[in-house]
Order: structure tokens, then C-alpha cells, then sequence
């Protein structure tokens, strides 16, 4: 303080934000089972894309190298013959080029969570660019990234300089609450209906474990055709001898 609450310093050097920057490297080194996606919102400027990719560079060093073997193999080898050859002769793909890396992206992220037990990560910069010419593209991104969160296959970072995008995901946000409180009706799990408290101690066993067996399951209904009726409703993803 003795220097005032303003010091100086030179217009090209950067003020650290070590909060920001350790969020960050929690966010882009996340454990075996994220289940978030996330969004980096702010003025245009202020040195989002600056700080992300600092941040993405130092965590590289530890996470890049195999995983990007993995990805230029996934998505050479996605591009068949027909594919390459309709490309040569004719001048089109038969998939847009973003589709096909998100794709090869999905597949590459399963081969790296099989072969080292974590999620990957990709980041989305200057998403804002999208909002106006391609808006269904960030819906698309948006449910691809929610997707494969809940699977724990990889974690999306948006970086946007537009609160535009912030309301547009809002409101994707809010079609799944609506639909997921449709089947919680449904299934007459919402506060009050006969299969609430079955409910919440199903959902309490899958917050912490992820999944539970059938037979754990089945325990908590007295009646099969109380059992029948909450399957039936897809609230919850059943599997051989596994709910989730």
C-alpha cells in the first residue's frame, strides 16, 4: 500500500490473476468424472483468450502429447476412400468439416478415457462469432458438450466475449430442465407424488457412486408395478445389471 492503489506498471505486462488461473487448471485437468461443462464470459479485450490459452499451453506439457497422437489418428483414419475421392473429384465433402472434427474429437476422447482412465478437454475460442451467422451450431456444441459430460468422455470450455451466448445457452439449459421435469412428472417423483422420497434416495445413491445395481434399485419399490412405472418413464438410464 505504500505505493498507492495504483501502481504503476507497463501497458504490456500482463496483472496476474492466480484465482483465475488455478480455476482454470483445475477446469482443464479434471478428474475421472466431470460432469460440467463450462463458459468464460466477459468483456471484449479483456484478455480472455490471452489468459485460457496461457493456462492451456502450461497444462499441455502433461496432457497434450498423447492425446494429440490419439486425434490425428481418429481423424485421419474417419475419412474414408469414397469420402477423399469424392473431395478430389468433385470438390465437396460428404460432411462439414466441423461435424467431422467434432466426431473424430468424440472418438478420440473414448480411446484416450479407455486408455488413461480421465476425460480430455477442448476449448472453444471466441465462440461469440457463431452467434449471429451460425447460432444452431452452439446449440449443437452445447448438447454435444452436456452429452459427453454426462458420460464422462470429455469437457467443453467456451470462451465468450458476448452475453448473447450466455442467454442462448440458458435457454437450451432450461429445454432440459423443462423436459426432465416432464419425465420426473411422469414418474411421479417430484415433491409430493407417491415415489419422491424412492426417488430422492435413488438419485442420493447415484450423486455419489454413479451408478447402482438392479437389484439396489429394486429395493427401494414394494411393488413391481411401481418399479415398471418408474423405469418406464426413462428418468433413469438402465443397463445390464446397472441404473444411471
Amino acid at each position: 500500500m505504500e505505493e498507492g492503489t495504483k501502481p504503476n506498471l507497463s501497458k504490456n505486462e500482463p496483472i496476474p490473476r492466480r484465482k483465475i488461473v488455478n480455476r482454470l487448471k483445475d477446469i482443464y485437468q479434471p478428474g475421472e468424472n466431470p460432469i460440467f461443462y463450462h463458459v468464460v464470459c466477459g468483456q471484449y479485450g479483456i484478455g480472455k483468450t490471452t489468459l485460457t490459452s496461457k493456462v492451456a499451453r502450461e497444462v499441455e506439457k502433461e496432457f497434450g502429447a498423447s492425446f494429440g497422437k490419439t486425434l490425428n489418428f481418429k481423424f485421419e483414419d474417419d475419412v474414408s476412400f469414397t469420402a477423399r475421392m469424392k473431395l478430389k473429384y468433385f470438390g465437396y465433402p460428404t460432411e462439414l468439416k466441423w461435424k467431422r472434427a467434432l466426431r473424430a474429437f468424440r472418438d478420440a476422447s473414448e480411446v484416450y478415457k479407455a486408455k488413461h482412465g480421465k476425460p480430455s478437454v477442448i476449448i472453444y475460442g471466441n465462440i461469440s462469432r457463431l452467434v449471429h451467422k451460425n447460432p444452431e451450431i452452439i446449440d449443437i456444441l452445447q448438447v454435444d458438450a452436456k452429452n459427453y459430460a454426462d458420460k464422462r468422455i470429455y469437457v467443453a470450455v467456451f470462451i465468450s466475449s458476448e452475453g448473447l451466448i450466455l442467454r442462448r445457452m440458458e435457454f437450451i439449459k432450461q429445454h432440459f430442465l423443462t423436459e426432465a421435469e416432464k419425465k420426473f412428472r411422469s414418474a411421479k417423483l417430484l415433491p409430493n407424488d407417491p415415489f419422491y422420497e424412492k426417488g430422492e434416495g435413488i438419485i442420493s445413491k447415484l450423486l455419489k457412486s454413479k451408478e447402482i445395481s438392479f437389484l439396489a434399485f429394486k429395493k427401494h419399490f414394494h411393488k413391481a408395478e411401481e418399479l415398471n412405472k418408474v423405469l418406464e418413464s426413462n428418468v433413469f438410464a438402465y443397463h445390464p445389471e446397472t441404473i444411471q
